[in-house]
């Protein structure tokens, strides 16, 4: 958190009496507990949201990966965080996600991962839905069906015949839809729902996959995971279910409070997973985590909103990033992004 000390605000007084204009000290201060008190913040996530609300499901993606489902994804979370845990914008998004999971295209596992993560988190934070269960059922056939002998999943299908993720080789299995995967899947078992051995063998692999602290690219691919973007969606899955003898979640949370910074660093799929995963563990993490990353990341952010209400993640498309920042500003908020293990959903 950015604030400024007595001598600070005297000073800060002065130049306000001087110029008649807001003072930087003032303009930059990030209040960790409420957004609501801050004069940038504020006004910048009711731009954002009020983007999304119009925009959420035409997103102008320049991406192929997130395209339409990225964008309901993370529009879908930032709806979730908002509040309007029945509002009919999350409610089209999850609609999507039942849908989606089931998609058989090229970008098949992409979609799977996506949408796997999203109802499960949907579901910590209101309960298994009838259309979610029934969703999460035949996505668990589709992850058993698609899952990699290495354990993981690949980019698409059988993309281990060819020459390799965008010909660097480690074309057997793809760091980040595996552990976007894993925890989802660790948080539907913990949910009740039974996923078989395919978390087990997942798991396995993550074991061949860790560089220590995080999640390499993925199999036959050593590129570390320096933003710790792969891991944390591991790390969130341990967070959320209460798994705190487990040792990954220690050394995954070690990496992340030393890594976090570095989210810009190392190979970029799709930039908004790796904004929202680091963001999201850090505040899982505890306030004095989450602090540090809006220290390091959201005067940055706030500076690149447009008119319109887009923050710009990279070249990545404007309502996954507008939405993953959103999420950001919003998580500020104590525990907004902390789920409890629900108790059985209602009968439709």
């Amino acid at each position: 958190m950015i604030k400024a000390g007595g001598a600070g605000w005297i000073l800060a007084a002065l130049i306000l009496a001087w110029t008649g204009a807001p003072s930087d000290a003032q303009d930059k201060t990030i209040h960790a507990a409420d957004w609501r008190k801050c004069k940038r913040c504020a006004p910048a996530l009711a731009k954002s949201m009020a983007y999304l609300k119009a925009n959420f499901k035409n997103p102008k993606t320049k991406r192929v990966i997130g395209s339409m489902t990225g964008g309901y994804m993370m529009s879908g979370f930032a709806f979730m965080m908002d509040g309007e845990a029945s509002s009919k914008e999350l409610e089209e998004c999850v609609k999507h996600c039942c849908q989606a999971i089931k998609d058989t295209g090229f970008n098949r596992n992409w979609y799977l991962g996506m949408c796997f993560y999203f109802l499960a988190e949907y579901s910590m934070k209101v309960g298994l839905t009838p259309e979610v269960q029934k969703a999460v059922a035949e996505g668990l056939k589709l992850a058993e069906e698609q899952q990699e002998k290495t354990g993981g999943w690949c980019h698409h299908l059988r993309m281990w015949a060819e020459d390799g993720y965008n010909h660097k080789g480690g074309g057997q299995d793809l760091g980040m839809v595996t552990t976007m995967m894993v925890g989802a899947l660790l948080e539907l078992k913990a949910l009740g729902v039974a996923v078989g051995p395919v978390l087990d063998r997942a798991l396995k692999n993550l074991d061949s996959l860790s560089d220590g602290a995080g999640i390499r690219y993925g199999t036959d691919n050593n590129v570390g995971d320096a933003a710790m973007a792969r891991a944390s969606y591991v790390l969130l899955g341990l967070q959320a279910t209460g798994n705190s003898a487990n040792p990954t979640l220690a050394k995954f949370t070690k990496g992340l409070e030393s890594r976090y910074k570095n989210i810009e660093e190392g190979e970029h799929g799709y930039a908004p997973f790796h904004y929202f995963s680091v963001a999201a563990a850090s505040h899982r993490s505890g306030p004095d985590q989450y602090r540090k990353f809006t220290e390091a990341y959201l005067d940055r952010l706030l500076a690149t909103q447009t008119e319109e209400g887009v923050v710009p993640l990279h070249q990545e498309d404007d309502v996954a990033s507008t939405a993953v920042f959103a999420c950001i500003v919003m998580m500020q908020k104590d525990r907004v992004f902390v789920p409890r293990v629900p108790g059985p959903a209602k009968k439709a």
